[in-house]
């Protein structure tokens, strides 16, 4: 059903007003817009192991989300005292799958040496687990030393409900004073307590060692993701309900029909750039703290040339006011 004009101004009104806090406590942001570069300014960049490649993102952009083989791909973030977190946690991804069999998408721990420094972990349908679906694991010994399997029943939290492949997800995780929730597309799907056999229910392990790893999760366990990652956001705190639905809108919100058959070019600029596959659009340009910082109508250019170098957001609306494109652009 079209959106009207009323519908798509109050959604770009709310993302303004509400996104604006999704700046505060990020920790860092991978948007794997051509690069492994973290956006946050927090400098957390990742190194690729196995070829990790680009390939076409949510919302159509070619070159918009990591591409995983399911073999030998991940990615890696050295130890960082700005990625460990302790008393709050919000995860935040959107993702695709080729396979429904058990992988890991996001682990914080030690790659290569052994089982140590693990802080917690995401993904989807392990088998080891009571349920299939999402899960999100977390380590409350206060140790950073776990041993054997992670995670497990009593330190997974779990949707119940099994991940399918060639479905986008969009993901928000959090965790705070011992309560863990799971969102799938702007829907609480599992909130539970941290289970009271827990050492340190109300602090994760603060495991400055532990690194960042996308893709998979250990090296002699590495159950490698198959299928595409994206908009990887990492905070120090719990995003409110709201700030959850800014974060999907953001995402989701797309009109997917044709929406492949717009371009905009070039990415990078350093200046203007131009919009084709659609006549005279509107366009909104935002921050990485969802501000609004240009608009244009009826013009298939917009100049970016005063904006300070970084990425952004740029969002193509119809004559009749529907969302039809989203992609990130960098400017130089």
């Amino acid at each position: 059903m079209k959106k009207t004009v009323y519908t798509i101004l109050a959604i770009l009104f709310a993302f303004n007003s509400n996104a604006q806090n999704l700046s505060q406590g990020l920790q860092a942001y991978y948007p794997f817009n051509g690069n492994f570069n973290d956006y946050s300014g927090n400098n957390n960049n990742g190194t690729q192991h196995g070829g990790v490649l680009f390939g076409t993102n949510k919302t159509g952009n070619t070159s918009g989300a990591a591409y995983f083989d399911g073999v030998d791909d991940f990615i890696e973030v050295a130890p960082s005292l700005t990625i460990t977190p302790t008393d709050s946690l919000s995860i935040c991804f959107t993702f695709k799958t080729n396979k429904t069999t058990g992988q890991y998408l996001i682990s914080k721990h030690d790659y290569f040496n052994s089982v140590n420094n693990y802080q917690f972990n995401a993904g989807f349908n392990l088998s080891t687990l009571p349920s299939l679906g999402l899960f999100f694991g977390s380590d409350h010994n206060g140790d950073c030393n776990s041993i054997g399997s992670f995670p497990n029943a009593s330190d997974a939290t779990i949707t119940g409900q099994t991940i399918m492949a060639n479905v986008w997800y969009t993901v928000v995780m959090t965790f705070s004073s011992g309560v863990k929730s799971i969102y799938v597309d702007g829907s609480l799907l599992m909130q539970q307590n941290v289970s009271s056999s827990a050492a340190f229910p109300h602090s994760i392990d603060s495991c400055a060692n532990g690194k960042l790893i996308f893709g998979s999760h250990w090296s002699q366990d590495p159950l490698f993701f198959n299928g595409f990652l994206d908009e990887v956001r990492i905070y120090k705190r719990v995003l409110t309900n709201q700030e959850v639905n800014a974060y999907t809108t953001l995402i989701n919100d797309i009109k997917e029909t044709n929406q492949t058959q717009i371009s905009i070019s070039p990415n990078p600029t350093s200046d203007v750039i131009t919009i084709k596959g659609i006549n005279q659009p509107t366009v909104a340009v935002f921050n990485l703290m969802g501000q609004k910082v240009v608009t244009s109508q009826n013009s298939n250019e917009v100049n970016l040339a005063n904006l300070p170098a970084g990425m952004y957001m740029v969002q193509v609306l119809n004559k009749d006011m529907e969302l039809v494109k989203s992609e990130k652009v960098i400017k130089e």
